[in-house]
């Protein structure tokens, strides 16, 4: 593993995260048994913090005029392809703010998988779009509504509850039995008559009753 690491972590020795007093272009390092840390200052007032779990040594390259450290050499040679990815996301990103961590790791997920899908689209298909600056824009367009296009032929009513059932069982309306002056409201309605009654004026019969009524 081979990345920078926020200087805000609590875990991160107060020294490798201080920029004052810092010459240009230094570097500090920190080790132990699992990983190690360099805190190189690229410019006065300003450090990086690199974490790394394959070197061991404090190498530098001191024949270069900014003195880099290895770890940065190696972050710098190989790690450009998650930067680019990053930027790539962030144009057109699923992220929305919450307080949940795991919706922040599904938002994630979910870009990096669509960034995925627009690459492989592009490598088989190369002459999709030809001509067209936002080709990756009008392929996030086809894909959700393949998508939703999908789920609308699933959709059966064993899935949703029809709308008037659910209109119905939100409506309220005045007790008939009840004086109008006293305004009182009810979301029960008389099996025969089909009119709003409250409960002080609902009457319960079990099904002989209303057999033998019949």
């Amino acid at each position: 593993m081979l990345g920078t690491i926020r200087k805000n972590r609590k875990e991160l020795p107060p020294e490798l995260v201080t920029a004052k007093g810092r010459e240009q272009y230094s570097t500090l390092f920190a080790f132990n048994d699992r990983a190690a840390l360099a805190s190189y200052c690229p410019r006065k007032g300003k450090v990086v913090v690199v974490l790394s779990t394959t070197h061991d040594q404090p190498d530098a390259d001191n024949g270069r005029d900014d003195k880099k450290p290895q770890m940065i050499l190696e972050y710098n040679r190989t790690k450009g392809g998650v930067d680019c990815a990053d930027q790539m996301v962030r144009a057109y990103t699923t992220k929305r703010k919450t307080r949940r961590w795991p919706m922040t790791v599904f938002y994630n997920m979910l870009n990096v998988s669509l960034l995925n899908a627009f690459i492989i689209w592009m490598h088989l298909n190369p002459t999709w779009m030809a001509g067209k600056s936002h080709k990756r824009r009008l392929f996030l367009i086809h894909l959700g509504q393949e998508l939703v296009g999908r789920n609308e032929l699933n959709l059966t009513p064993d899935h949703a509850a029809p709308a008037t059932e659910r209109s119905d069982q939100r409506k309220r309306g005045r007790c008939v039995a009840c004086p109008r002056s006293d305004d009182k409201k009810c979301r029960s309605k008389c099996d025969s008559c089909d009119r709003f009654v409250c409960d002080e004026h609902r009457k319960t019969l079990c099904t002989f009753c209303t057999f033998c009524k019949n």
